[in-house]
């Protein structure tokens, strides 16, 4: 009996992964899926050396080098989910309730993330970053004390830092206005603090111009503080009114592309992360204002849709997967040729991780998402009857 109940536990489970819901934005999946495949590929490249990889032409492929920036697209996406969060319940109710959003929120991130950091710590993965403790992961600290086990832990951090200081920022703001345009403008500010800050620091600390890796990743890639510009983007996008049709639905895209290369050169340590977060919040707003348009067609394959919502799960495990096979995969690729050696690492990044999360979405996600969605839906008629006491009172009075 329950072993039966466990295998359509799982069958269930496995079957709500694969379908494929008709309310889904699929150009969104189609991003989401290009920007893990972004980061694999990076962590790839990155992992191909650190086991005695050669020179690989595979490896040095832009896409590869340059698939960091697969971090910012996750952050525009992510800005565009909270934000559409936000300002339907600001619509619909005229307030924010932010406890009630950083549970949703949390119960969303936590189980996963703790259940994966807890497996890595009884595997004995070993630790990088620049201590040995492991309480800042804990806490979502990672971004400013240092990686641990997770490497990708600083920009959840990040994200959590933001789904914190983002709904305090946006309730402030109504209480000043309700203008929609003054709150976009003020979404523009803020998108525009992030190099103003970057700029102090560099300034501060003597970098400006001079090109220093550390300084760069950790004091002004990793926290929070000086990387919010992509997730203010996608907050910015959520606001916007995608159902009226755009004369020119190319121009934000190509002024994007044109803009972001003009600022790298004009300062590449200032305006790097800005140029990332134009060009990936245009691609955004293009497919939402045309999702039937070449590029969002592209993007619709369903295939998509599975990689998109199993990326949360590949971006924590891929890493530990290889970091697991580190010494059976130093023996592989010294024996084969450069390029089948970065294709193997690959293929173990893409296949492992997308098995281990699947595996992670139907026996964790899967179930806390239920509960989560139950006891919301469960406490929303209570809120509304307690409301409702005091303005009868009211009216008998």
């Amino acid at each position: 009996m329950v072993l039966l109940r466990f295998v359509n536990f799982v069958t269930t489970g496995v079957r709500e992964l694969i379908k494929v819901p008709r309310d889904r934005i699929a150009a969104l999946d189609g991003l989401r899926a290009a920007a893990i495949l972004l980061v694999l590929a990076a962590h790839s490249g990155m992992f191909f050396y650190e086991v005695g990889g050669a020179e690989s032409a595979l490896a040095q492929l832009p896409f590869v080098r340059g698939g960091w920036v697969g971090v910012d697209l996750f952050f525009v996406l992510s800005g565009f989910l909270i934000g559409r969060q936000l300002w339907s319940e600001l619509d619909r109710t005229g307030s924010l309730r932010i406890g009630r959003f950083l549970v949703k929120r949390g119960l969303r991130i936590w189980p996963l993330y703790f259940t994966v950091l807890a497996t890595a710590w009884a595997l004995g993965i070993p630790r990088t970053g620049a201590g040995e403790q492991a309480w800042p992961e804990l806490v979502f600290l990672s971004n400013y004390l240092g990686e641990y086990l997770l490497q990708g832990s600083w920009s959840l951090a990040t994200e959590e830092q933001f789904y914190l200081v983002m709904p305090i920022l946006l309730w402030l703001a109504t209480r000043v206005t309700r203008d929609p345009r003054m709150l976009r403008a003020g979404l523009l500010a803020l998108f525009l603090l992030a190099p103003a800050i970057r700029a102090w620091t560099a300034i501060s600390a003597g970098k400006l111009g001079v090109f220093d890796q550390d300084f760069e990743i950790y004091r002004l890639y990793v926290p929070f503080h000086t990387h919010f510009d992509a997730l203010v983007a996608g907050v910015f996008l959520a606001r916007l009114d995608f159902r009226a049709r755009m004369r020119w639905p190319w121009l934000p895209l190509g002024l994007a592309l044109f803009t972001a290369p003009l600022l790298r050169w004009l300062e590449p340590l200032l305006f790097k992360y800005t140029g990332l977060a134009l060009v990936f919040g245009a691609a955004t707003w293009h497919c939402l204002a045309r999702p039937r348009g070449g590029l969002a067609r592209c993007l619709a394959w369903k295939g998509f849709h599975l990689i998109a919502k199993l990326s949360f799960g590949m971006y924590l495990t891929h890493r530990l997967l290889l970091e697991r096979l580190r010494a059976p995969i130093r023996d592989q690729v010294g024996q084969l040729p450069p390029e089948a050696g970065f294709a193997l690492i690959f293929a173990l990044a893409l296949a492992g991780s997308l098995l281990l999360a699947a595996a992670g979405f139907v026996l964790v996600e899967r179930p806390c998402l239920r509960l989560r969605d139950r006891r919301l839906r469960d406490l929303a008629p209570r809120r509304k009857r307690s409301e409702a006491r005091p303005a009868a009172r009211g009216l008998a009075a």
